[in-house]
């Protein structure tokens, strides 16, 4: 072979390989615009999508969302290639490590991904929770799923709630959507606000650098002490604590520009 027949055919291969790329991100990005994600961004609750995968780490374990009803589920779409996923997955496993002994589950999906690649990802970031393989992507159109990361929260009945998070949980536009959505898993303990049953999902965050969001925790806790010392208190504590509630687990500014390209 010639040298300019050969390099002719590298470039062949490398524009067949950008094609091939370039299909792949199209499909991802907008070929799946329904699906229950539709449905949960109109306020409905649908059922979540079920499936049965086999786990990455072997193809002979399987894993079903129907064997996890009667748990609360954070299902998180990912890729090895995902560049925003990689900032996200320490936090994930936070959540994980923190909550599995409350019965709360993290589960991930890669998809449209190689399962080597997968599996040394997993590994680099040392990720103990289930994951299941999705190599084709099956259940990204049931889903509607977008881009990755997505990240979904089920609940016990196995009905979608919440809100869909598009792009890393650990970008400052779904911080709090993220500990909002773990909070209302925990569930609220008689007498305490929501926002201090979510203090916990903050401290799952820590891993990515949420300093701000444990200061502000202090600054929660301090009228509540002086309340219970002075009774007279009480009134100012509970204005103060209302406020600062609205500021820390309010459920708007998660951005819809979420994926690879954007992060």
């Amino acid at each position: 072979m010639t040298g300019r027949a050969k390099t002719v055919g590298q470039v062949v291969a490398i524009g067949a390989v950008a094609l091939l790329l370039g299909l792949l991100v199209w499909q991802v990005a907008f070929g799946n615009s329904g699906g229950a994600a539709k449905a949960l961004a109109k306020g409905e609750h649908p059922q979540a999508p079920a499936f049965t995968l086999s786990r990455l780490e072997s193809n002979e374990g399987k894993v079903s969302l129907e064997d996890l009803k009667g748990k609360p589920v954070v299902v998180n779409f990912w890729a090895s290639w995902c560049i925003p996923c990689k900032g996200e997955a320490p936090a994930l496993q936070k959540t994980y490590e923190q909550y599995k002994s409350q019965g709360l589950v993290v589960l991930g999906i890669d998809a449209q991904d190689f399962r080597l690649d997968a599996k040394q990802f997993a590994k680099r970031y040392g990720l103990t929770y289930p994951i299941a393989y999705d190599g084709k992507g099956s259940t990204l159109g049931k889903w509607g799923v977008t881009g990755f990361p997505e990240t979904f929260f089920v609940d016990r009945s196995g009905r979608l709630v919440g809100e869909r998070i598009q792009g890393g949980i650990d970008v400052e536009r779904n911080r709090e959507a993220y500990a909002e959505g773990v909070k209302r898993f925990r569930g609220g303990t008689p007498g305490v606000p929501a926002a201090y049953a979510a203090a916990p999902a903050y401290e799952a965050l820590d891993a990515i650098g949420m300093d701000r969001v444990r200061e502000r925790s202090v600054s929660m806790t301090q009228p509540l002490l002086e309340a219970a010392l002075d009774p007279s208190l009480a009134r100012g504590a509970r204005h103060s604590r209302n406020g600062n509630a609205n500021d820390l687990v309010g459920w708007q500014g998660v951005g819809v520009c979420a994926h690879c390209c954007c992060g």
